[in-house]
């Protein structure tokens, strides 16, 4: 990651169960890439995490429990 790039990590979940608890494992999932990332290099002040909760953006429950890895650009 070049010095003014970033990464920006986004994670969800399906819209099945407690919302608390859905909103708790996204940052989890999150938090894991995260700590991922910073553990292969990539230093940690460059890494935003956040977890969004549930979602319902596709049709397909496997495709709501994602995460978003994006390299930022200023």
């Amino acid at each position: 990651v070049g010095s003014e790039m970033c990464i920006r990590d986004r994670a969800y979940t399906d819209e099945h169960g407690r919302a608390v608890y859905n909103q708790r494992l996204s940052e989890r999932r999150a938090r894991a890439i995260g700590d991922y990332l910073i553990a292969h290099g990539v230093p940690a002040a460059k890494v935003s995490v956040k977890g969004l909760g549930p979602t319902h953006a596709f049709a397909d429950d496997s495709q709501d429990r994602r995460a978003e890895v994006v390299v930022v650009r200023p």
